[in-house]
């Protein structure tokens, strides 16, 4: 389910903000999951795998995010819900 969570993140950040925001929320990935694995008790091997599942599917989900900001941007302009960029 955390991996699911990091992608829908990760596309939320695709659409809305530059690549180096990775970096930080990267970290931040690594950080919290390494100190969630090991409050509850999972060895280095086992944590490090989970960190590094939910920073790779939080980096795809950036990828898919960013791939798809072109059309819903399109899809929102075709909507009016934001203002078109004719002049």
């Amino acid at each position: 389910m955390l991996p699911v969570a990091a992608c829908a993140f990760g596309i939320c950040l695709g659409l809305n903000l530059n690549v180096l925001v990775l970096i930080p929320i990267t970290l931040a990935v690594l950080a919290t999951s390494l100190t969630s694995a090991h409050l509850a008790g999972q060895g280095l091997f086992e944590g490090a795998a989970t960190a590094l599942l939910q920073a790779v599917s939080c980096q795809a989900g950036y990828v898919v995010g960013l791939t798809a900001r072109e059309p819903v941007s399109h899809l929102l302009m075709r909507l009016k819900v934001r203002q078109s960029k004719r002049v």
